[in-house]
């Protein structure tokens, strides 16, 4: 049953504290999905959020962009006032002086989903007053003091400052969410943070203007300008890669552009970096293309952030509060999740007051929550920061980079573009299907790893054009898509598993001709593997079965021969496999 807390004099169904692009985003999806909910924001700075300062997390993803222009209904705002996204690039490491001679892998054209680059400053200003155009009630100035927990029924109470009186004021809430960022009032208050890890580190800054690394490269070089439609890896999210650390370039609607520094501290210490000066003096050392661009620049900020990753115990409670954003948990910023979580963590909480005024919500449908939303925190950091020590490796950054984001599009997409993740019984089915999954990628992340560990038959390629990989436009169409049915996503995923167990196999092979090519003689032909049973370390290739498939042969020769042509592999014996 519904309370009727309008009755109660200075109460409100739900208080948002914290009025960044967490809090925003979720009052504003409140207040467009459940109208008649009393909704109190309260916002720590007043007026415009400064432009091009500070925020971190300016790239969106296709799920991102997913939840702003369709589940908040902004898609023409987007194309009106933030920049198309040209997908995720990556250079890896030098082989000589010349930028252009870096391996890429990214893609030739703008990917047939539309993401976007966002400036947090313009956002976060239209989204105060897309908020206020629909009513909500927000209280600028306003810096909690405490948040003190109702018993069972009775409700919060949020304690808060107006700092242009210094008076301290109290509202009473049904709901209550954190979304201060990282001041993590509740996770702190009831002892549930944990770190993720201390192996990562980051600092970042923006400067005025465009920063381009077509810029990089001398224009007379035509065949790598063109290479790129209209050579626009302006639009990217450029990474510039190498062992135990990366370099993001990301263009900003402001006219700007926003430099970061990651590294793992183990490869490469904090304090080499981690005030402006020292990080202008790494990149002349690390990066001098874009050192030479920006050494007479001045940074309009410099944000530094010490073991970055964190997450937490619980998230959601049925105590009704909730975390949102960084407010509960930060995953790795390789693939740019920052907003995917806010997103999908915003549905959650949305659907958890739902639930609520229906007296629907069970102790079990919030263990769910939990579970699929620190499980997808916990698994965005393992694919990525345990494999910093890769970055110098091409080849076997080509093969990871294309395995994990294929499978990001295929095995996230449809949970997030359907809200799959809000029914536990389908998640459950789903869930079931995926459990074959899991350690078929335990399986290729450690051949990933013994890959980059033994000597390469220094095959090189200069652009690893994703774009032109066998069924990449399939795997778009099905993948991210909203509106299909629970059959259809069943079905989707059948064909998933179907194409990441041919994947494996392929990249087992190229890494096999890249290490041992004279071990190609013990393949069948024509070739089908035991997906599961892959490794390079021939040992163990009778006992995990590698030669004992269970499933039944399919064509891999046009995944095959397209990684194989791109990493320029020209082994006469691999030519003679036939699947």
């Amino acid at each position: 049953m519904v309370s009727d807390i309008n009755k109660i004099a200075g109460a409100y169904d739900v208080v948002v504290c914290g009025g960044g692009l967490a809090g925003l985003t979720l009052a504003y999806q409140i207040r467009r999905e459940l109208p008649d909910v009393s909704l109190l924001l309260l916002e720590l700075s007043a007026g415009d959020h400064p432009l091009a300062a500070f925020k971190v997390g300016e790239s969106l993803t296709e799920v991102s962009t997913y939840y702003i222009t369709e589940i908040l209904g902004l898609k023409d705002y987007m194309k009106n006032c933030h920049l198309r996204k040209m997908g995720l690039r990556f250079f890896m490491d030098y082989r000589s002086d010349r930028f252009e001679d870096r391996a890429e892998f990214g893609s030739s054209e703008f990917d047939p989903v539309e993401t976007y680059q966002i400036d947090r400053g313009i956002l976060e200003n239209h989204l105060k007053q897309f908020n206020a155009d629909l009513g909500v009630t927000a209280i600028e100035n306003a810096r909690v003091k405490d948040i003190i927990l109702g018993d069972g029924e009775d409700l919060h109470q949020v304690v808060f400052t107006e700092r242009s009186t210094n008076r301290i004021k109290t509202v009473n809430c049904r709901w209550v969410i954190d979304a201060m960022g990282r001041r993590r009032m509740l996770q702190k208050k009831l002892g549930l943070g944990s770190a993720l890890s201390k192996d990562c580190s980051a600092v970042w800054f923006r400067y005025e203007g465009r920063i381009d690394v077509g810029d990089f490269v001398p224009h007379t070089q035509r065949q790598w300008h063109e290479r790129v439609s209209r050579g626009d890896r302006f639009y990217s999210t450029n990474h510039l890669m190498s062992r135990g650390r990366w370099v993001w370039l990301i263009p900003l609607a402001s006219e700007c552009t926003s430099v970061g520094i990651v590294t793992r501290e183990d490869v490469i210490p904090f304090s080499e970096y981690n005030t402006y000066k020292r990080a202008l003096s790494w990149l002349s050392k690390n990066e001098p293309h874009l050192y030479a661009v920006i050494t007479d620049r001045q940074p309009l900020d410099f944000k530094s952030m010490r073991y970055y990753s964190y997450t937490s115990k619980q998230v959601y409670s049925r105590a009704r509060w909730a975390c949102s954003g960084e407010a509960g948990v930060f995953a790795d910023p390789l693939f740019s999740p920052g907003i995917d979580q806010i997103g999908f963590g915003n549905t959650i909480i949305t659907e958890m007051i739902r639930l609520d005024r229906e007296s629907e919500l069970t102790a079990e449908i919030v263990a769910h929550f939990n579970n699929y939303f620190l499980g997808y925190n916990i698994g965005a950091t393992w694919i990525t920061q345990p494999d910093y020590y890769l970055h110098g490796n091409h080849m076997v950054m080509a093969a990871k980079l294309l395995w994990d984001i294929l499978s990001g599009w295929m095995l996230n997409g449809p949970q997030r573009f359907n809200r799959i993740y809000l029914d536990p019984e389908k998640s459950a089915v789903v869930g079931r299907m995926l459990a074959k999954v899991t350690p078929l990628a335990v399986r290729i992340k450690k051949l990933f790893k013994d890959w980059a560990a033994l000597p390469s038959g220094q095959a090189y390629y200069q652009f690893f054009d994703y774009a032109q990989v066998p069924g990449i436009k399939e795997i778009y169409a099905r993948s991210l898509r909203s509106d299909k049915s629970f059959d259809e996503i069943v079905e989707d995923y059948k064909l998933t598993i179907d194409y990441l167990e041919e994947l494996a196999q392929v990249i087992f092979l190229v890494a096999l001709e890249d290490t041992m090519p004279q071990m190609l003689e013990d393949m069948p032909s024509p070739v089908w593997l035991n997906a599961w049973g892959i490794s390079l370390n021939p040992g163990r290739w009778k006992a995990d079965k590698l030669l004992s498939p269970a499933t039944k042969p399919r064509d891999l020769n046009p995944l095959l021969n397209m990684m194989r042509s791109i990493l320029g592999l020209t082994s006469a014996m691999a030519d003679s496999l036939k699947a």
